[in-house]
């Protein structure tokens, strides 16, 4: 194997084929064509390739394509396909070979995702017009991962989990579930009085510092947060046993905030926290071109008026009737 400790990883193209004039040829051929674009393996046989894939992922390598032939001592070339997929289903699988049964490239299709079938003797022109649609096909699918990890920010993997979605990117408008949760409010004090002494940047600052406080003890405690409304906080809980935890974890996050910020002229900051246990309709509202995720019950409100009466009775947590 090539040592690859020296250079900057790029995605990798592996070629498998126990003839080495023919892993010669690929060679050139990528080269020609690819120039440093990217790294290439070469292997021997189905063994030394597994052993340079193994490698590859220690070391942080994206493996992009695997183009393997299909007779060679000990692994086939569809068993060796077969075998990386269901550990490394995304790189693109090639079959190059001019002695495949039906039923070898049947299994490649069908248990390793096969791309294309090229028969030996190859046309060059043939060979690297498939390559390159693998490699579009590949960074298709990158960008859509990416994509979807970056939607995944904005809307919580348990509310797409309530909705019985499993991607940001199944995500169609008028969506929606009905289910009895804990609603929990969450709101700074006085935070207008703390504003007004703060730069917009101060304030930006400041919330999101604040938040990063406050988020692990919904997560914590098997929640989600819904919204952040500047400086307040929704979340739902499917247990009040839950919900309860989390609103002794942010009270408690609350002291380490104040703790670790004293000196600031905000500080120390307090916050209510209403829950109410309800009915509600969780669901995506908007139009084709703009959309979001909401919920939709009378408890939203409930738990509003309740974490605003926190100031009033001079409370830290106030709970409806209904959570118990």
């Amino acid at each position: 194997m090539t040592s690859l400790s020296d250079k900057k990883k790029k995605p990798v193209i592996i070629c498998v084929d126990d003839e080495k004039f023919i892993l010669d040829a690929l060679n050139k051929q990528l080269q020609r064509r690819f120039g440093k674009t990217y790294e290439y393996e070469f292997a021997e046989s189905a063994e030394e390739a597994l052993e340079i894939i193994n490698d590859l992922i220690s070391d942080g390598y994206d493996l992009m394509m695997i183009i393997s032939d299909q007779i060679m001592p000990g692994m086939t070339g569809d068993q060796l396909l077969s075998r990386i997929h269901l550990e490394n289903p995304n790189p693109i699988k090639i079959l190059l070979t001019g002695q495949a049964s039906l039923d070898s490239a049947i299994n490649v299709i069908n248990n390793a995702n096969l791309f294309r079938y090229l028969t030996k003797p190859w046309q060059e022109d043939d060979f690297l017009l498939t390559v390159e649609r693998g490699i579009e096909k590949f960074e298709l699918k990158e960008e859509t991962t990416k994509q979807s990890e970056v939607f995944s920010y904005f809307v919580p993997k348990h509310f797409l989990e309530s909705l019985s979605v499993k991607s940001t990117l199944d995500v169609k408008l008028g969506d929606h579930v009905q289910r009895e949760m804990v609603v929990l409010f969450t709101d700074i004090r006085n935070f207008t009085t703390i504003s007004e002494k703060l730069t917009p940047e101060e304030n930006y600052q400041f919330i999101n510092d604040y938040l990063k406080y406050i988020e692990p003890s919904v997560e914590n405690n098997k929640g989600f947060i819904d919204k952040y409304i500047g400086d307040a906080v929704m979340a739902l809980f499917y247990t009040a046993e839950d919900a309860l935890n989390a609103a002794y974890d942010i009270q408690r996050a609350i002291k380490r905030f104040n703790q670790d910020h004293a000196g600031k002229i905000y500080v120390p900051i307090h916050a209510g926290i209403g829950m109410h246990l309800g009915s509600l309709m969780l669901g995506v509202i908007g139009v084709p071109t703009r959309m979001q995720t909401t919920v939709i019950s009378d408890a939203v409100n409930i738990a509003a008026r309740l974490e605003q009466l926190t100031t009033f009775y001079g409370s830290s947590v106030l709970v409806s009737e209904q959570f118990f």
